[in-house]
């Protein structure tokens, strides 16, 4: 059995079965709104169909708020006629029986008709009585047919602009492939291509598929010329009358080795390369809108728009035919183009470049603190390790000092003719000058080395005030001088015995405190302290010579490295060398 027995059986039998029964729809049901498609669910009748619900809504009604106030609802009822299939009148005849029974007992406002068959359709059957027509996607407009019912958006078959485009993009074409089929709508199509072939390129031969098998066709189109271009038309079927599904012809399109243009929208993107299309969504949606006004203010416009054609182009089949870098039509549509890196990625980029960056920030203060951590902890435990050498310092010079004052005592109790209170005015001397050693140690902050001049002023006061000497019975003179602690208490000692002595002896012969001179000089690798009074001295070969002072003096000289002098010159002097390589400056 036939395609078209096989539907003219069932629209037979549709017609029978709602002759048998009454309308459903009682007396107070809405009134209608009838979306009349020629053809069957394909991408173009779906984005008509996209472009009308953009302007009244989806769903199957719409509500409309007329000018005078309230609102208005219908019934949108969407029929498909199928005619890519079928369409001889005896099909048509028992369409319309179909739809006048169909909706018989319901109020049909207007018909939005899509393509030319439902067009005319509308306008000469008797289906919906006459109800006006709200058209869109005809390519043959007919005033003289629709009167004052009908206004919409025409369908414009000019191929000039596609022809042109492609014999620019392809400047060595010589020959076109026209694909092509016998429908009234291909007809129609092909009738004005080759009008505009024929005024624009009439040295470009034309090879048309009409009467071609799909394999044939597709013969046509599987050897790569440099010179031959397609222009897509319509194929929905072939010279035997055998239908050519939507799948069929992208199949054809994307293993054709020569590329093919078109104006057909809703084959881009299934390997049509482009041209000026017809857009189904502004199609659609200019219907509506005229649609949408007779609903608000039941003032059929008298309006035939233009098409609203685009450019539209694939961009993958530009590459496959390498023309991508082509300069196309100014506001063209291009399809399956690349998204730029930013647009594509940039929602979840620029987030997931915040996050990097603040776990970066986050992972370097870590690794700073990480490192100050770790430089305190360095810090702390070289601190540590300093604070436990001066802590054993410090009990290793409690236990010099004690030694020494163990050793003075010693000597001082074998020290004759002097009285207890004389034996402990001279112990308490000798301690005071080792404990200014740890005073000036605590008081610089210095705790390796001190300064020699100053730590000498501090022993001759005390030693003064002993003797009752004034300010300006001293003088000292000398620069600052830093020596280090193991040396800084024999120096005291040595300062302490030699200041006793010239308080003690240096006496003149007016009466009154002696008048004491202290010098510290510096000299290459080696340090000089000298003490002097100005009274008579005593004598270096009498029994003074064996007292504890000489003997603490000659001592300490020895523990120093350092040698003692001693002068008559106007009074007494006493000078202690020792080498400079010890100190600290």
């Amino acid at each position: 059995m036939s395609v078209k027995a096989a539907i003219r059986r069932w629209v037979t039998a549709m017609f029978v079965a709602l002759s048998a029964f009454p309308g459903a729809h009682g007396s107070d049901a809405p009134p209608v709104v009838i979306l009349l498609v020629s053809y069957h669910r394909a991408d173009w009748s779906n984005s008509v169909i996209a472009g009308v619900e953009s302007v009244l809504g989806p769903g199957d009604e719409i509500s409309v708020r007329p000018h005078d106030g309230g609102v208005l609802t219908y019934a949108l009822r969407t029929e498909y006629m199928d005619t890519k299939w079928l369409e001889d009148d005896e099909y048509f005849g028992s369409l319309e029986n179909i739809y006048r029974r169909k909706y018989a007992d319901r109020q049909v406002v207007a018909v939005l008709a899509v393509d030319d068959h439902a067009y005319r359709f509308a306008l000469t059957r008797d289906a919906f009585g006459r109800a006006p027509v709200f058209f869109c996607g005809v390519n043959d407009v007919r005033p003289e047919l629709h009167g004052d019912r009908a206004a919409g958006v025409t369908e414009s078959a000019d191929w000039e602009p596609t022809l042109s485009l492609a014999l620019r993009m392809f400047p060595d074409t010589r020959r076109i492939v026209l694909l092509e089929d016998d429908t009234a709508t291909g007809m129609s199509n092909t009738a004005e291509f080759l009008a505009n072939v024929a005024e624009s390129a009439p040295s470009v031969e034309i090879v048309r598929s009409l009467g071609l098998s799909k394999t044939q066709t597709a013969a046509l189109l599987a050897s790569p010329d440099p010179h031959t271009v397609a222009i897509f038309n319509a194929l929905w079927r072939d010279g035997s009358g055998n239908a050519i599904s939507v799948q069929e012809q992208a199949t054809l399109l994307r293993e054709s080795r020569i590329p093919v243009f078109g104006r057909a929208q809703w084959m881009m993107g299934h390997g049509l390369l482009g041209g000026l299309c017809v857009i189904g969504e502004e199609q659609g949606a200019g219907a509506a809108e005229l649609l949408l006004s007779y609903l608000r203010t039941a003032v059929l416009p008298s309006s035939v728009r233009e098409s609203p054609n685009r450019f539209m182009f694939d961009d993958q089949v530009l590459r496959r035919f390498r023309v991508s870098s082509f300069p196309l039509p100014e506001g063209s549509i291009v399809l399956n183009r690349p998204e730029p890196f930013l647009k594509r990625y940039g929602r979840v980029l620029v987030p997931s470049v915040l996050v990097s960056s603040a776990l970066g920030a986050v992972l370097v203060a870590m690794v700073l603190t990480q490192r100050r951590l770790r430089t305190a902890e360095l810090t702390l435990r070289d601190s540590l390790a300093e604070k436990e050498t001066l802590l054993r310092e410090i009990h290793h010079r409690v236990k010099n000092n004690l030694q020494v004052m163990k050793s003075l005592f010693s000597l001082q109790r074998h020290e004759s003719g002097q009285s207890v209170d004389q034996i402990f005015e001279a112990a308490t001397s000798r301690l005071h000058a080792m404990a200014l050693v740890h005073e000036r140690l605590y008081r610089d902050g210095r705790f390796g080395s001190i300064d020699l001049r100053e730590y000498a002023e501090d022993i001759v006061d005390e030693i003064a005030r002993i003797y009752g000497a004034g300010p300006g019975d001293t003088d000292i003179h000398g620069p600052s001088l830093f020596i280090d602690i193991d040396h800084a208490v024999p120096v005291g000692l040595f300062l302490n015995e030699a200041l006793t002595n010239a308080f003690k002896y240096g006496q003149t012969d007016k009466g009154g405190p002696a008048r004491v001179s202290l010098s510290i000089v510096s000299s290459g690798p080696s340090v000089e302290i000298g003490v002097k009074d100005h009274g008579p001295g005593f004598e270096l070969g009498g029994p003074a010579r064996e007292g504890l002072g000489l003997t603490l003096m000659n001592a300490m000289a020895d523990q120093l490295g350092g040698s003692l002098r001693y002068g008559r010159d106007d009074g007494f002097s006493v000078c202690l060398s020792f080498p400079l390589s010890r100190t600290t400056a």
